[in-house]
């Protein structure tokens, strides 16, 4: 924090600009962090007809995509589900390293010669995998 000011400044706005806040003598409210071990998706993640079923719970962004590749390893490394279920339904917005997430978890269903299915209820999402090509591999079932 600088420690002298020029003529006519004041101190608060300064030093709310070094914080983040947009107004005066406003303080920035501090980011809350992921505690870690906080699941971001439900578990166990369970087989539903035979398949693997791994729910997402809100946005697939950037903030939170390396959590979520973590949570879903283990449960992608088990034998015998020939369909994944990836279920978007509670999304609204899936950034890049998120689309970067789900052609992995694609990539990692192919080798096992598994289908993967999308479970999409926004229009965004589902225009997002269109304009990417991704609904040419992955069957896309739009829903609400």
């Amino acid at each position: 924090m600088p420690t002298d000011c020029w003529p006519g400044c004041d101190r608060r706005v300064i030093r709310d600009r070094m914080t983040g806040s947009a107004r005066k003598g406003e303080r920035r409210r501090p980011f809350r962090r992921r505690v870690s071990g906080e699941p971001l998706a439900a578990h166990p993640i369970e087989p539903v007809a035979q398949s693997l079923h791994l729910p997402f719970f809100g946005d697939v962004l950037s903030t939170n995509a390396d959590n979520l590749q973590r949570e879903f390893l283990a449960p992608i490394k088990t034998a015998g589900w020939p369909t994944l279920i990836l279920d978007l339904s509670a999304a609204k917005m899936v950034g890049s390293v998120g689309l970067n997430l789900i052609v992995g978890l694609h990539k990692e269903a192919k080798k096992r010669s598994a289908k993967t299915r999308a479970l999409v209820t926004s229009p965004h999402i589902r225009r997002t995998f269109a304009f990417t090509r991704l609904d040419t591999h992955i069957q896309i079932e739009t829903g609400g």
